[in-house]
């Protein structure tokens, strides 16, 4: 099932092997105190309506109009893909067609919290649709959704911050693989940045800009409802 969300984010700025991966090679990430260089590790966004932005935090975009303050990129695509494999599971494939690039810095959280994300908010349209999807992947062949105390052995927290309530929902995620490669606009940034701190074009291709669940990492599903 294809389902077309409001807006998509996919956040690392907080991931320390992505921002390892860029000092090794020579960019200033996130901020060199001396040059007055940096390097923000990008979040996709995919708005399907018109998104304000503040200028500096907009790091790339095909099309925007700019005052000088702020900026405003129009409205985009992408799609959210639910596809329920023969095993049972359940996989969700967000997939921005029309995006840009911004920085959030979540500065005085640790890693360990945001550590990476992505996210999608899904029109009201859209629930009967997601609702009969949802229905047929619990009562098929599988088990339906694997709790935290029985797919995992152990809680995930949903964590809150700057007053927001969190829920431990229990739904844990086996898996998933996170990437900035193939993305054109991400390219394009990297190697402005590349020229700019002075980092030779060639590394550019050895970098590993991706993330995939390890073992040991927990990881959950964060369901929420405006």
């Amino acid at each position: 099932m294809e389902l077309e969300p409001l807006r998509i984010q996919v956040f690392f700025p907080a991931s320390l092997e992505i921002q390892e991966e860029l000092l090794k090679a020579g960019f200033k990430v996130p901020y060199d105190r001396e040059s007055g260089k940096k390097t923000p590790i990008p979040v996709v966004v995919s708005s399907r309506g018109e998104r304000r932005v503040r200028r500096g935090r907009l790091l790339k975009a095909r099309d925007f109009e700019d005052d000088g303050k702020f900026s405003v990129v129009p409205g985009e695509r992408s799609s959210l893909e639910l596809e329920l494999t023969e095993r049972g599971f359940l996989v969700l494939r967000p997939r921005p067609k029309e995006y840009h690039l911004e920085e959030l810095g979540f500065v005085s959280v640790p890693p360990r919290v945001w550590g990476t994300w992505a996210s999608f908010s899904l029109p009201f349209s859209a629930y009967e649709r997601l609702l009969d999807f949802l229905t047929e992947f619990r009562n098929g062949e599988g088990n339906g959704f694997y709790t935290a105390s029985r797919g995992s052995g152990g809680r995930i927290e949903v964590y809150a911050y700057k007053g927001r309530r969190g829920k431990d929902l229990g739904i844990p995620v086996f898996g998933y693989s996170l990437g900035l490669h193939g993305l054109t606009l991400a390219e394009e940034y990297f190697m402005e940045k590349a020229e700019e701190n002075g980092v030779p074009e060639e590394r550019l291709g050895y970098l590993k800009l991706g993330l995939k669940k390890r073992r040991e990492t927990r990881a959950g599903l964060k369901v929420g409802i405006v």
